[in-house]
């Protein structure tokens, strides 16, 4: 009986040894050996995180195995280290999870942590996609509205784009006189309503005026107005009527082989058409023979309309393939320009019979509808015109002129420069909060994004008297430090804490101002005791 007692006893002993501990590593056997495994993957199904700034994010990948796996995390394929963040971030082992602080869009990506002993490994992937919306006044597309030029009679559209956070409020304006005045006593302009509409997404809306059978007394400038909670921004733009004119006919003699030099001149930029031996009701149009031309050489009133010249030419019509007319006018081939300026870009060519003339944008063939108040093609300036260009126009231009014994190209490089001003920019999540011990060093940042210079000041809420707010509502504060942002791109501001006691506990504040307008955020310092 004692023997069978102790056979029960050993082997219960036994048994108690095989099992692992509950929250202990058990100590490896070659036959207690396991490979990773999640011990959760129920709780890690989810993989896309989309969260707003400011939050703190933590991803988890919980596994068992023999030896005690270990853990280590990656971003976007690479070793994430603690220096690539501005805040660093936490591992906990014990957890089996990463965290990080006061996320912003830039730590957005792919997180993969990978769980590894020598029996084994394992990985997963998390997306962290953080979204920022900084709430600020409408902001309006450079170049809309674009000026426009119309004949009586005719419809005129302008196109304002608006970007809200929050939804904005848009108003079509016209500016008008009122008893011969434009401005009123208190400096602001007359005008007239025209339309009114509401902006209810959060992103991007076209708004659209719509002017039917204009007549000369529609002629002025238009205002595209929105506003919203933090503000307003606004854009005008000319509208010019014109009545069709017709020129009187003239007749000119000359001897065989003289040149011909006629010119025709409008008040805007218009295509003119030259035709030769037409009888009423035809529509032969004859290029074969003639050289097209702005006349460049006119003089300062002249220069302020448009001038064709059409010079008879002497080559006769043997075939031949096309060549440049004016190689030496089209040596620049970058142009930077900035946001709003009409840009024009000639190929002008010769050839028989009349060359073609086609534009590609990129490599691909340009349409109008492509671009946002479309294109003109100028066939007898042998050029494409776009009015109000604007950031995205930036590219390659290339003009295709080919007939049936030949083709020849020509490529300008356009780059459309826009710098809208705005009040200054700062990161979100920045200035992070902070805890601390007393008698360490404490270290805020401030990421600034101004174009124009910004002054940046750090403040620290303070009481006087017992109060935090003044009688005028405002909170007492402290100036730490000044500096101006001098770059036009981003700066990190930093404001050093040294040897820190209970007394620097507080709100700290990032102000950043320039002529537009001012932005700041705040975070906690935490002091304790040691």
């Amino acid at each position: 009986m004692m023997k069978n007692t102790m056979k029960v006893m050993l082997l219960l002993f036994s048994v108690l040894l095989t099992q692992p501990l509950q929250g202990h590593t058990r100590p490896a056997s070659p036959e207690q050996a396991t490979v990773p495994e999640w011990a959760q993957p129920d709780k890690m199904e989810k993989k896309l995180h989309a969260v707003p700034a400011s939050r703190t994010v933590r991803f988890r990948c919980p596994a068992i195995g023999n030896p005690t796996p270990t853990l280590k995390w990656l971003k976007n394929g690479k070793e994430f280290k603690k220096d690539q963040r501005i805040g660093g971030f936490r591992v906990r082992e014990s957890l089996w999870a990463i965290i990080m602080d006061s996320v912003v869009p830039s730590d957005s990506g792919n997180y993969t942590c990978v769980v590894e002993n020598k029996y084994g490994s394992i990985n997963h992937t998390y997306q962290l996609e953080v979204v920022e919306r900084s709430p600020h006044r409408p902001i309006l597309q450079a170049g809309l509205p674009a000026n426009r030029t119309a004949v009586v009679g005719s419809d005129v559209q302008f196109e304002c784009k608006v970007y809200s956070d929050p939804p904005a409020h848009i108003q079509w304006l016209k500016h008008i006189e009122i008893n011969g005045r434009k401005v009123g006593e208190d400096g602001l302009p007359y005008v007239r309503v025209l339309k009114t509409a509401g902006g209810k997404t959060m992103d991007k809306e076209m708004e659209v005026l719509q002017l039917k059978n204009v007549s000369l007394e529609d002629a002025g400038v238009y205002t595209c107005l929105a506003g919203n909670s933090i503000g307003h921004s606004h854009h005008s733009a000319w509208l010019t009527v014109y009545e069709v004119a017709l020129l009187e006919p003239t007749t000119s003699t000359l001897n065989e082989r003289d040149n011909l030099d006629l010119k025709c001149r409008t008040k805007e930029l218009q295509e003119v058409s030259w035709t030769k031996d037409v009888a009423d009701g035809e529509h032969n149009r004859q290029r074969n023979a003639f050289v097209f031309e702005d006349d460049e050489s006119a003089s300062e009133e002249a220069k302020q309309s448009s001038s064709q010249t059409l010079f008879s030419s002497s080559q006769g019509l043997s075939p031949k393939a096309p060549e440049w007319a004016h190689p030496d006018k089209m040596e620049k081939k970058l142009h930077a320009v900035p946001a709003s300026r009409t840009v024009r870009f000639r190929c002008l060519a010769i050839g028989n019979p009349t060359p073609t003339l086609k534009w590609l944008k990129n490599g691909k063939e340009f349409k109008k509808d492509q671009r946002i108040g479309g294109f003109k093609v100028r066939e007898s300036l042998w050029a494409i015109i776009m009015d109000s260009v604007v950031p995205s126009d930036s590219g390659n231009y290339t003009c295709v002129v080919e007939n049936k014994y030949g083709s020849i190209n020509h490529t300008y490089q356009l780059e459309v420069v826009e710098r809208s001003p705005y009040r200054p920019i700062l990161q979100a999540g920045l200035p992070a909060n902070r805890t601390a011990v007393v008698g360490s060093d404490v270290e805020f940042e401030c990421k600034v994004y101004s174009d124009s210079p910004a002054h940046i000041q750090w403040l620290k809420h303070i009481e006087i008297n017992g109060r935090k707010v003044g009688e005028d509502g405002l909170p007492y504060v402290r100036v730490l430090k000044t500096s101006v942002l001098k770059t036009m791109d981003k700066e990190m501001e930093v404001l050093q804490l040294k040897n820190v006691s209970l007394e620097d506990a507080g709100e700290y504040i990032c102000l950043a101002g320039n002529s537009v307008g001012h932005s700041y955020h705040s975070a906690w310092l935490t002091v304790c005791e040691g």
